[in-house]
């Protein structure tokens, strides 16, 4: 099967959902670690089926995907991104399962994605990030995200387009 392969790095590349991610999907959204910084809780098996069949169907053109994250060395999935294209901004939202966690990964693909989204798009890219996740905050201050408010302890973070246009 030949794969499509949306945005690659050097160690990582992004393609969409396929049903088989959903063991993989559901293990890391039950990870404790991961859980106590997103929106969900006591994810379940149903819940990912769900989640994955909507994932499956999703695509950038529609203007809402979840994408998945893959190792080029072993095809594993690792994590996933979110894009959500409002009329202003891009919504991003990412996760990644613990084990693949401080390897440079997200940042990698991240630095490939955010500057093709910016130059295709030319909206700004706006994220929410629990305000006790130092490590994902120190990943979009790398990344060039800046800080804008915060909401119901979440930090709206947002990176513009005046360096593409």
């Amino acid at each position: 099967m030949i794969e499509a392969k949306l945005f690659e790095s050097e160690r990582v590349y992004v393609r969409s959902f396929r049903q088989e991610d959903t063991l993989i999907f559901l293990a890391y959204r039950q990870d404790k670690e991961i859980e106590r910084y997103q929106g969900w809780k006591d994810y379940s098996l149903k819940d990912a089926q769900d989640f994955v069949e909507w994932a499956c169907n999703s695509s950038i053109a529609s203007g809402k995907t979840q994408l998945a994250l893959v190792l080029k060395e072993s095809n594993i999935m690792f994590g996933d991104i979110y894009l959500s294209f409002e009329e202003t901004h891009i919504d991003l939202g990412y996760t990644c399962a613990s084990a693949f966690q401080k390897k440079g990964y997200m940042t990698e693909i991240l630095n490939v994605v955010l500057p093709q989204l910016l130059q295709t798009y030319k909206k700004r890219i706006r994220t929410e990030i629990d305000v006790r996740n130092t490590e994902s905050i120190r990943l979009c201050e790398r990344l060039g995200f800046r800080h804008i408010e915060v909401v119901d302890a979440y930090l709206i973070m947002e990176k513009g387009v005046s360096s593409v246009v």
